[in-house]
C-alpha cells in the first residue's frame, strides 16, 4: 500500500500495478496502518497518518530520511527542542536508515533511534541503470524539444524556511552567457524543493513547465531522480540531492549565495534548524560559488573538464556514502524480514 495525500502529483505510472494507493487519512488506510507489519517513512509516522500510529509498537517502522549533513536539523530555541524531543519520542521509527557513520552521528542526536540500519536510499537504486539514465535522458530532451546530445544541467537549490524566494538564473547569468549556452547547445532545468513547490509562491506556476529563458526553463513537472539521471551538472546549494548526484561521478557546483545567512539562521530562521556542526568547506562535493561570475566559470569548467574535481567527489563519497551502493532495496527488505520473524 502506498498512502498518499489527494492533492500529491505522484505519477502513479511509475508504480507496480500490485501496489494499492490509498489517500492520507482515509479510513482504508488508517484500518491499514493498524494491521502493518511495516511501515516506511520519510520523516516520522505524520507522513503516512495524522494521527502517530508508533502507539501501536507492532509494526517494523523504518524512517527512510533523505537528508543532509549540511543541515543538522537541531534548533536554538528551547521550547521548540523541548516540543521536538517529546514529540519524536511519540511519532519516530524504531529504525533509522543510514548510508554512512557520519549520517548517523547527525541523526541519531536528533531523532535517537533504537537501532540503524546501514544501507543506501531506496529511490537511487534507479541511478545504478545505465538503461534508466539514458531512458530519462531521451524523455528530457524531447521534453524540451531538444536532441539526445543536448547538455542538460540542472538546478536543483533547497528550501527557505522565511519563503525568500530562490534568485532566477535568469537575472544571475549575464545575457552573454545565456548565449554561450544556445551556441554550446545547453539547457538549464531548475526545479524547485517539493516544499517550495508546494508554498504559496510556487502554487500557480509548480504544475507545469516554463521557459524563463531561451535557454533557462522552470520544470517541476519531472521527478528529482528523473531530472538527475538526465543532468551533465548539478548546480544545488545545501541541499541533499547533491547525495543522489554523487554516484553517477558527474561535476557539482553549490551555489552558496546567502551562505553566511544560512550557516547563521538555518533554513531561514534559527526557530527551525541550525546548520551542521561540520564544515560546509568538509563536505561540499564541488565548487562553491556566491555570485554570478564564478557561477558562470564554475558551469563553463564543468562543461570543459567534467573529472577536474573527480578526486574530491570520490573523497567524500568514501566518508558520506559509505553504504550507498546497489541492491539497498533487498538489503532493508531482508533485514524487516528478520524482524518480522522475530516476533512470531
Amino acid at each position: 500500500y502506498w498512502i498518499s495525500r489527494k492533492d500529491n502529483k505522484l505519477n502513479l505510472n511509475i508504480l507496480d500495478s500490485r501496489i494499492k494507493v490509498l489517500e492520507y487519512g482515509s479510513i482504508e488506510a488508517e484500518n491499514i496502518l493498524k494491521k502493518a507489519g511495516a511501515i516506511f517513512f520519510s520523516v516520522s509516522f505524520l507522513d503516512v497518518s495524522p494521527c502517530p500510529y508508533n502507539f501501536y509498537g507492532k509494526a517494523v517502522s523504518v524512517n527512510l530520511r533523505h537528508d543532509s549533513p549540511f543541515k543538522n536539523g537541531r534548533s536554538r530555541n528551547f521550547i521548540y527542542k523541548f516540543y521536538v524531543g517529546i514529540v519524536n519520542k511519540i511519532i519516530r521509527a524504531r529504525y533509522l536508515l543510514s548510508i554512512s557513520d557520519e549520517f548517523t552521528k547527525l541523526r541519531i542526536s536528533e531523532f535517537e533511534p533504537g537501532k540503524v540500519i546501514n544501507a543506501g536510499f531506496p529511490r537511487d537504486e534507479l541511478l545504478y541503470s545505465e538503461k534508466y539514465l539514458q531512458e530519462a535522458k531521451k524523455n528530457l530532451t524531447e521534453k524540451i524539444h531538444r536532441d539526445y546530445n543536448t547538455k542538460i544541467i540542472a538546478y536543483m537549490p533547497t528550501w527557505r524556511y522565511n519563503g525568500d524566494e530562490i534568485p532566477e538564473l535568469k537575472k544571475v547569468f549575464s545575457p552573454d552567457f545565456i548565449d554561450w549556452l544556445e551556441k554550446n547547445n545547453i539547457v538549464v532545468i531548475h526545479k524547485s524543493h517539493f516544499v517550495t513547490e508546494c508554498s504559496n509562491l510556487e502554487k500557480d506556476r509548480s504544475a507545469k513547465s516554463s521557459q524563463i529563458a531561451q535557454n533557462i526553463i522552470k520544470m517541476n513537472d519531472i521527478s528529482a531522480s528523473e531530472l538527475l539521471a538526465a543532468s551533465d551538472i548539478l548546480i544545488t546549494d545545501y541541499s541533499s540531492c547533491v547525495w543522489d548526484y554523487l554516484i553517477l561521478d558527474r561535476p557539482v557546483i553549490h551555489f552558496a549565495y546567502d551562505y553566511e545567512i544560512f550557516k547563521t539562521t538555518g533554513m531561514g530562521g534559527s526557530f527551525i534548524c541550525d546548520f551542521s556542526e561540520i564544515a560546509f568547506e568538509e563536505m561540499n562535493c564541488g565548487s562553491i560559488v556566491s555570485n554570478s561570475e564564478d557561477l558562470q566559470k564554475a558551469i563553463i569548467d564543468g562543461i570543459n573538464f567534467p573529472d577536474s574535481q573527480k578526486e574530491l567527489r570520490r573523497q567524500r563519497r568514501e566518508r558520506f556514502m559509505t553504504y550507498e551502493k546497489p541492491g539497498s532495496c533487498e538489503k532493508i527488505f531482508n533485514f524487516v524480514v528478520r524482524e518480522l520473524e522475530k516476533q512470531k
